[in-house]
């Protein structure tokens, strides 16, 4: 039985099914011939099995939230498309320099 729920599933890119634990991930790799994972913490894409579970494993990993992969919004009228990538936040601007203290 696996104690960890993760809060941003992994995700096969094989037939799109969202995995929560390590043990789903563990009886899904019987589906398919070989691993296409991609983890909706980070959006890092697996094709190991000891990659995926190693970065599972992690501390604290099961409490991460999803990317929030596409969230637009506007400063000092640029739009900006924000990219959240667990708690760190990359900025890509349309003719504006911006950090976080902006938004």
């Amino acid at each position: 039985m696996d104690p960890h729920k993760f809060k941003a599933p992994i995700q096969c890119l094989h037939c799109d099914v969202l995995l929560h634990t390590i043990q789903e991930v563990s009886d899904h790799r019987s589906f398919h011939e070989d691993m296409n994972l991609q983890c909706h913490c980070c959006l890092v894409r697996f094709d190991a099995t000891k990659m995926i579970f190693a970065h599972m494993n992690q501390k604290g990993t099961h409490l991460r939230k999803p990317v929030d992969v596409h969230c637009a919004c506007l400063h000092d009228g640029f739009a900006i498309t924000v990219y959240f990538f667990c708690c760190r936040i990359a900025f890509i601007s349309t003719g504006s320099t911006a950090n976080s203290d902006d938004i």
